[in-house]
């Protein structure tokens, strides 16, 4: 009969596994009677007392305990009957196991012991009975995360409340440098960062690549939580490594309120990044038209240069931003300003085609001609990216189709090269002249038999 009732299914599962699984205690009783395997596994290397243990039936734990089921067998990821009943919030079978000798700090593949999953999970109840039987507090995952960081950062407030009057240490940092109060903030836990102020936890601590708590509220748009560090006299102009700072990050990712808060408290509207990037540039360059007006009304230096000499003009015409243009240019932008290569921001606006930008920076007494360090216009950019509407509007205003660059090509040359044939018959129909030779002699019908362009 011992055979029958080890008996395994397709899936791997005998009648013993399946009975703990559903809590049936008196057909438990039954096949331990018949001397069923008490230690018998399934796929992934539970028994049937981790199984029930799982599952929270207290009843069929105690049951398979007095039959000397192993109290501290473990699957093939490291699970223990204790891990699983904890990370469950079973807190009777918690108890159970632990009268029964079970290992308290026993860590799963992660690293994670049995408060560390009762913590992540908010379960108070068990994570107050795991430390009154002596569970390692500061026990630290393979990721270093505690106990402490796993409640935080799920927005356990109970459970942060709980550990801290056990005397978690507030400040401790995985192995990034994140805190407790960086996983709340960066979560939205408004709630578990106030409980953490409350109990001193450091607010500006600085995590690997030098974000602290306010840079990761502000990301991820946590206003209240925001609110919340500036209350509590968070620096506002930390910059990381690479630069970034609070009102940056802000202004990059359209976070008006947070924008209002941080320069309300002090935050410079100018600090740049390593790059020379300004939060003006960034809310230019993305779109974020009120985030953009706020700086200004703030005073943010309208023609800032980047370190590759971009203004926050540049950038948005190299994002097609018409709104952010004429807000720029209502608010004194230079129109006609150099910028990486002393590009200007027509010629980039022609580069990328957007006729609108075009026309809006020439209605601004854009300078049509103005050439960059290597000679080209505007006009030849749009030629060089095929840009068909943006040329042809370049020539209705009067653009210089005979004009030539640092290597005395003209806007035909560079068409007839590229083989951009509706181009090349508009420069021709605006009297482009077609014998014109450039500085290695060669005249746009050469040009174009060189390209394979006849």
């Amino acid at each position: 009969w011992k055979a029958a009732t080890d008996t395994v299914e397709a899936n791997g599962w005998t009648a013993l596994l399946i009975a703990a699984q559903n809590g049936h205690a008196d057909v438990v009783r039954l096949l331990l009677e018949w001397k069923a395997s008490i230690d018998t596994v399934e796929a992934d290397g539970f028994t049937s007392l981790m199984i029930a243990a799982q599952n929270g039936h207290a009843d069929v734990v105690g049951l398979l305990l007095e039959w000397k089921a192993r109290v501290d067998v473990s699957s093939a990821k490291g699970f223990t009957p204790l891990l699983l009943a904890a990370q469950n919030g079973h807190r009777d079978v918690v108890r159970l196991l632990l009268e029964w000798k079970a290992a308290i700090n026993t860590v799963e593949a992660n690293g994670f012991t049995s408060l560390m999953l009762a913590a992540q999970n908010g379960h108070a109840d068990v994570v107050r009975l795991l430390l009154e039987w002596k569970a390692r507090i500061h026990a630290a995952s393979a990721k270093g995360s505690t106990a402490l960081m796993l409640a935080a950062s799920n927005g356990h407030r109970d459970v942060v409340r709980l550990l801290l009057e056990w005397k978690a240490a507030t400040d401790t940092v995985e192995t990034n440098g994140w805190t407790a109060l960086m996983f709340a903030a960066q979560n939205g836990h408004a709630d578990v960062v106030r409980l953490l102020l409350e109990w001193k936890a450091a607010i500006d601590t600085v995590e690997a690549y030098g974000w602290t708590a306010l840079m990761l509220a502000v990301r991820n748009g946590h206003t209240d939580v925001v609110r919340l560090l500036l209350e509590n006299k968070a620096a506002v102009n930390v910059k990381t490594p690479n630069g970034p700072t609070a009102l940056l990050l802000a202004a990059l990712f359209g976070r008006l309120n947070s924008v209002e808060l941080l320069v309300d408290r002090g935050a410079l509207v100018d600090l740049a990044d390593s790059d020379g990037f300004t939060p003006l540039m960034a809310a230019a360059q993305k779109g974020h038209l009120e985030v953009l007006r706020l700086l200004l009304e703030h005073d943010a230096t309208v023609d800032a240069k980047s370190q590759a000499g971009d203004t926050a003009l540049h950038d948005a015409a190299r994002t097609g931003q018409i709104d952010v243009i004429r807000l720029l240019l209502e608010h004194g932008a230079d129109v006609n300003v150099g910028g990486n290569n002393n590009c200007s921001p027509l010629l980039i606006a022609a580069g990328f085609g957007n006729v609108e930008i075009i026309e809006l920076l020439l209605g601004q007494e854009a300078s049509i001609d103005a050439q960059d360090n290597d000679g080209d216009t505007a006009l030849h950019e749009a030629v060089y990216k095929g840009q068909f509407a943006a040329a042809r509007t370049l020539m209705e205003h009067g653009a210089d189709v005979n004009v030539t660059n640092a290597i005395e090509w003209t806007p035909l040359m560079a068409a007839a090269q590229r083989g951009h044939v509706d181009i090349a018959t508009l420069l021709v129909e605006k009297d482009a002249a077609v014998d014109v030779r450039e500085n290695a002699g060669r005249t746009a019908l050469s040009l174009a038999a060189e390209s394979s362009n006849t």
